[in-house]
């Protein structure tokens, strides 16, 4: 990769995220944009239901990230350290 630094996927764990889950989190290290394919992560989730993408403070609170960029099989935003998720609606 350039720019000198690992490759972002060393910078993530993804954890949880198993059949039946309705979320996905996963904890980034340092700032990047990322570009999820939630659809290969998660391919038990309906098609036809697009997925919430917070971002968890160190309160415990969510926030709704509303700029990223959407697509039918990924997501992609710009990420500051931190916790995400990504939450099904669908029940």
């Amino acid at each position: 990769p350039s720019g000198g630094g690992p490759p972002v996927y060393q910078h993530l764990r993804i954890w949880g995220g198993r059949r039946g889950d309705e979320r996905v989190p996963w904890k980034g290290a340092s700032p990047a944009t990322l570009r999820l394919f939630y659809r290969t992560l998660r391919p038990d989730w309906p098609p036809e239901s697009r997925p919430v993408l917070q971002r968890r403070d160190a309160d415990g609170n969510t926030k709704t990230l509303r700029d990223a960029e959407w697509d039918s099989t990924w997501v992609e935003w710009r990420a500051d350290r931190g916790v995400y998720e990504l939450r099904s609606l669908h029940r």
